[in-house]
């Protein structure tokens, strides 16, 4: 699952609330920041380079790294 952040007109059937991360000036001295509506949606994504999530895992990482370490 993914977090989707987007203006609030992008996804209009959504709650939306307001962050202040709008900049209407960008004077270094006296920057100001304005408010935007947002709103938040979670999307599934497929990972087609991730393997096989059948593959085997079953692997002690800890014995590994014991036996690196008598070296």
């Amino acid at each position: 699952m993914a977090e989707l952040i987007a203006d609030a007109a992008l996804l209009p059937n959504h709650r939306s609330s307001m962050v202040k991360d709008n900049v209407i000036t960008f004077d270094q001295r006296e920057r100001q920041y304005g408010f935007r509506a947002v709103a938040v949606d979670r999307v599934s994504l497929e990972n087609p380079y991730h393997p096989d999530s059948t593959a085997e895992t079953d692997h002690d990482m800890m014995t590994f790294l014991w036996k690196e370490d008598q070296r």
